[in-house]
């Protein structure tokens, strides 16, 4: 028979579940505010984006914990609760209509990290295999790729400083968009037919963290490296604030459609996706399927590398390409298609 200082307790314990829970949802919720606020001003909430898929999982397991209690009414609030993040974790995790239309026009992107695992060739060779019609390259040295005899000398390109953009179709004006600190952008405007497009590649401010810094030895190391890490990452996100004020005065001003793609160092949910879902469409949760992670140094689900389009498009078959390991990014592609002009048609005779 079970006292009732066992109940007592037991009721205790449940109550701590719920405050638990609650403030986790109220946690998570607070997610959304990375739309509205900028890290310039409360940089806070991009660790909750950045945190997100460890939150869903204890969110999850506190599910769990109310069916294992049979509080019926708990899971089922929770549970109605969670949908609200639905939308969010498909940023992660996508399912959408498998269609394949190689009409399409194929764009990728791939940070390089340097070339260092693997040569220029390389990466030659793979998005000539990929018939990859526009690529966005982001870490990559300049002077590797003006040598004319190095790398991608049968198409057209704009180089500038660690980023770049080539393309089989013609580059009819480029300019570098310049970035405080060690952010890097540029942009192309590219003659498709009878339509010029404007693709924009974008390498945000790196976080400066590595397996390195990582590595924790001793128990004292643990606090240390702890805010020596949250400070880099805060400090990061208030950076690409500022930079990303840049970048979006050539989004908006564009004259033509645009594509944007690049490494943003920041993942879905953040206030720098946000910024550039608010005018454009994100690949991925248009067209992808599956996990859509692109970074693979670290066993933490990191989806840093992204493709956006504007309206005048479409895609298809977005993919995260694992079976090439050439960098500590994976490379993404989609197929994209320019749709037709819709033509006003006046009633009056």
């Amino acid at each position: 028979m079970i006292s009732k200082e066992k109940l007592k307790s037991f009721h205790i314990g449940r109550k701590t579940i719920l405050y638990i829970h609650l403030s986790l949802l109220l946690l998570m919720l607070s997610l959304f505010l990375n739309a509205v606020i900028q890290p310039l001003h409360f940089s806070y909430f991009g660790l909750v984006a950045l945190t997100l898929p460890i939150l869903i999982i204890c969110y999850l397991f506190l599910l769990l914990v109310w069916l294992l209690y049979k509080k019926w009414i708990h899971f089922l609030v929770f549970g109605l609760l969670l949908t609200l993040f639905i939308i969010p974790m498909r940023r992660y995790v996508n399912w959408s209509e498998e269609t394949k239309d190689f009409t399409y026009i194929k764009v990728a992107s791939f940070n390089t990290r340097y070339a260092f695992d693997m040569s220029l060739h390389s990466i030659e060779n793979y998005f000539t295999e990929e018939n990859a019609n526009i690529v966005f390259l982001q870490e990559i040295y300049t002077r590797q790729w003006r040598d004319k005899e190095t790398f991608m000398t049968e198409r057209y390109n704009a180089i500038f400083p660690y980023v770049g953009i080539s393309s089989t179709y013609p580059i009819i004006a480029s300019q570098e968009i310049l970035l405080p600190e060690n952010g890097h952008s540029c942009y192309a405007d590219i003659l498709i037919g009878n339509d010029t497009i404007r693709a924009i590649n974008v390498y945000l401010e790196p976080m400066y963290i590595n397996k390195k810094i990582l590595e924790i030895k001793t128990r004292n190391e643990i606090d240390d490296k702890g805010i020596m890490i949250k400070n880099k990452i805060l400090q990061g996100f208030k950076m690409h604030n500022q930079q990303l004020n840049i970048i979006q005065k050539y989004v908006d001003d564009s004259p033509y459609p645009i594509i944007l793609g690049g490494d943003l160092n920041s993942v879905p949910n953040s206030y720098e996706y946000y910024t550039f879902e608010k005018r454009l469409n994100d690949s991925f949760y248009e067209s992808g399927n599956g996990l859509g992670t692109s970074f693979h140094d670290y066993y933490y689900p990191l989806r840093l590398d992204y493709i956006f389009y504007s309206d005048e498009f479409s895609s298809s078959s977005y993919k995260v390409d694992r079976t090439k390991k050439y960098s500590d990014h994976f490379p993404v592609s989609v197929y994209l298609k320019l749709n037709p002009k819709t033509e006003i048609v006046s009633d009056e005779n």
